[in-house]
This record gives structure tokens, C-alpha cells and sequence, in this order.
């Protein structure tokens, strides 16, 4: 099976062992005088090759029991499949402890800045063949940029803020978007510990140019470390980025 729209041809490509076009028949079935069908009746391709590709393909459907037993929908285990979901998120994560400054202790009584972009709702979802629309919708919904020019930004929604304000028990967590430097950094300064949210949109169909953060995200990450020694930065990307000026 080819990938999305990476067939460029139609005898060629069946002739080397391709047996479906995704994710239409563009030029297997395209109606063109060099689809297969075509090709079958004028003999540029033998009808042994299609009996092939079919052969192969039904006999996958049987291997997996799909002809015995058809796929039959029903409802979603939403509670379970999220549980499963949490667990493999979290044996997969790494905690860096960074000389002691994490994990934040939940039960000290501290100013607790939250820096950046929707932090305040939500968590950046992938794009492309990575993007799961949440049950119930999305926090954030807006276009996504050219390239690659479709599906969406999506945030799903399950606010960094609100979770910290549930672990920081009789701490006081205050949010700043950051968009304004001068007020993001303020509000550092008069933290014990600063929390900075960057994110990262990423998507097949597209290319990046660096390891840089985009926008303003490099210069507010230098502006919150450099008025607060405790800082904490939290990359939300599908990649490795740098965080230009930030060493915490």
C-alpha cells in the first residue's frame, strides 16, 4: 500500500509490487488511458499482475479472521482507553531533577509563576497523521499553517494550570500568557518558581528551518531565566528544540 498521495504512477508502480493506491485511485483507477484497467485491455500489463495484487490483498483480510469475524462498532471505553493512555505516558517519561530543583514539592507553600501560550487550557496536539480530535472537542481549534495548508492547530483540553493549581496545595499559581515580555518577566521576578509553556506545531507536509522556538518563545524562555534562577521550561514539540538562554 502506497503512503498518502505518493503513487506517481500506474503500470510502473504495479509492475515493482504495489497492490493499492491510497488514498484514492488517482492513477490506478484515475479513468486515463494509463490506469490499469486500461493498461490490462491493451496488454501493458498482464491480468495475472491485478489476479496478484488481489490475491495479496484478500488474503491479509483472511490472515487477521476479518472475513470470518467482521469488524462490528460499539461504544467506546472513553474512562479506559484514557487510563491506558496516562499509564504509557508516564512510564515513558523522564524526570530530569536538574541539581534538586524538580520534582516541585506540592505541599510548600510558594509563588508559583505559569508562563506561556494557553497554558491556561489546554496541551498542544501534533498535526497531521498525529492528530486525535479529544473526546468532547478541542480547547483550541484554528487553522494550521501553509505549509502544510490543512487539518488544524488543535489544543486538547487538559490545562497545565489547572493541574498544577490541584498539586500545589495552599500554594498561589498565577498565569501570564506571555506575550508581553516586560509583564511575563515581572511576574517572574516576584515568583519563587517559574513555570514556562512552549509549544511547537509540527506536521508531515512540512519543513522547519532550526532548532529554534518560534515567535517571541526564545527571547520570553531568556527573559523568565533571567529574573528567576528557579526556572522550569515544558517543550510541548514532537522534536528536540533549544531553548536559546535558558540553563534550567
Amino acid at each position: 500500500m502506497s503512503d498518502w498521495y505518493a503513487t506517481h504512477s500506474s503500470v510502473p508502480a504495479a509492475l515493482s509490487g504495489l497492490d493499492q493506491e491510497q488514498p484514492d485511485g488517482g492513477y490506478f483507477a484515475g479513468g486515463t488511458p494509463a490506469d490499469l484497467k486500461v493498461a490490462i485491455q491493451n496488454g501493458t500489463m498482464p491480468q495475472s499482475r491485478l489476479d496478484n495484487m488481489v490475491h495479496r490483498i484478500l488474503r491479509a483480510v483472511a490472515a487477521v479472521g476479518l472475513f470470518a469475524n467482521p469488524v462490528v462498532t460499539g461504544s467506546i471505553d472513553i474512562a479506559g482507553d484514557a487510563a491506558i493512555a496516562q499509564t504509557a505516558e508516564e512510564q515513558g517519561a523522564v524526570l530530569l531533577k536538574n541539581f534538586g530543583q524538580l520534582p516541585l514539592d506540592g505541599t510548600q507553600r510558594q509563588n508559583i509563576a505559569v508562563i506561556g501560550m494557553h497554558a491556561d487550557v489546554g496541551v498542544l496536539s501534533g498535526g497531521g497523521s498525529a492528530q486525535v480530535m479529544p473526546i468532547g472537542g478541542a480547547a483550541i481549534d484554528t487553522p494550521a499553517p501553509n505549509p502544510p495548508g490543512w487539518g488544524s492547530v488543535i489544543w486538547d483540553p487538559s490545562s497545565p494550570l489547572n493541574a498544577i493549581r490541584a498539586k500545589a496545595i495552599g500554594s498561589t499559581v498565577t498565569f501570564n500568557d506571555g506575550s508581553d515580555l516586560t509583564s511575563a518577566a515581572a511576574l517572574a521576578r516576584a515568583s519563587d518558581v517559574a513555570i514556562v509553556f512552549v509549544t511547537v506545531w509540527e506536521s508531515e507536509g512540512m519543513d522547519l528551518p532550526d532548532l529554534n522556538l518560534t515567535g517571541n518563545q526564545d527571547a520570553l524562555v531568556s527573559a523568565v531565566a533571567a529574573v528567576n534562577p528557579h526556572t522550569i521550561v515544558v517543550i510541548e514539540s514532537a522534536a528536540p528544540w533549544s531553548c536559546r538562554g535558558s540553563t534550567t
